[in-house]
């Protein structure tokens, strides 16, 4: 068990990691949804489950609102047209976004960036995984309150071909969740419980499983009441705490503009060279 110093320089290294990748983000030449957009949320994610182990909820939900947010702006970026002068040869997909980028959402306590999250994820890429797609968008419109629909995609997603899949339960607790079954609910979330159990045993976030704390929340927020005794469901958590200041994501964003006015620059120049000769 590694103790709390290491933990602390964990973080550390994270926040670390985090500004050089930003500063680099000032000079980028190329924005790349998948890449750029996973890393960053990624990296937002594990400090929240850090924050966590340190016992910091208010500022783990922080950490997880940002990752969502991060992904909100990928696909927004893409949709707008954002940033003309970086090259984006990636689109955004739910291949390496669906799973833990929508339960930040569900953890981070911002009704408005769930909703908003939800509004916005679309699959656009030329990937297209049946089960993460028909998961995403059972989801998607769960959040929505479009019940039609979500059952629609929830069926879908809901077939034993992918019940021995690594996200297997998620699909039991929408499908429990529109159903009102609480059996099925708890199955799912034992699922992703037992997923965690064997698959974490040596990673320094074994003691909470925040898929698993996620669906719980999931279908509270539901009118579902699940059973959240594991101590693998961290209980903290699951209690929704108002008036978080949430500080968004800014300082990635400006980076960005930043970057996509000296590629203007470069480009004019090189223009304005090319004519010449």
């Amino acid at each position: 068990m590694e103790n709390l110093a290491t933990y602390i320089d964990r973080k550390n290294d994270l926040v670390a990691d985090l500004q050089r990748y930003i500063k680099n983000l000032h000079s980028t030449k190329e924005v790349r949804a998948q890449s750029w957009g996973l890393s960053i949320r990624s990296n937002f994610s594990r400090l929240g489950n850090l924050e966590l182990f340190l016992s910091d909820v208010v500022s783990a939900k922080k950490n997880y609102y940002k990752a969502a947010k991060t992904t909100v702006e990928v696909f927004n970026i893409f949709l707008e047209d954002r940033y003309p002068n970086l090259q984006k040869k990636e689109t955004p997909s739910f291949t390496g976004l669906f799973g833990t980028s929508f339960m930040d959402a569900v953890l981070c306590d911002s009704e408005e960036l769930l909703m908003d999250y939800a509004r916005t994820i679309e699959d656009m890429g030329i990937m297209d995984p049946p089960f993460n797609y028909e998961i995403t968008y059972a989801l998607k419109y769960l959040v929505l309150k479009n019940f039609e629909k979500a059952k629609e995609h929830a069926i879908k997603a809901h077939q034993p071909k992918y019940f021995k899949l690594p996200y297997k339960g998620f699909s039991h607790v929408v499908m429990g969740i529109l159903e009102k079954d609480i059996d099925l609910v708890n199955e799912g979330i034992a699922l992703r419980l037992k997923h965690h159990e064997r698959e974490n045993k040596n990673s320094i976030f074994y003691s909470t499983s925040i898929e698993a704390t996620a669906l719980a929340k999931l279908a509270t927020r539901s009118g579902v009441t699940p059973d959240t005794s594991s101590a693998f469901i961290n209980k903290a958590l699951l209690n929704k705490d108002v008036g978080i200041q949430y500080e968004g994501i800014d300082e990635i964003l400006k980076a960005l503009e930043e970057a996509d006015r000296r590629n203007s620059g470069l480009l004019n120049r090189f223009t304005g060279w090319f004519k010449k000769s």
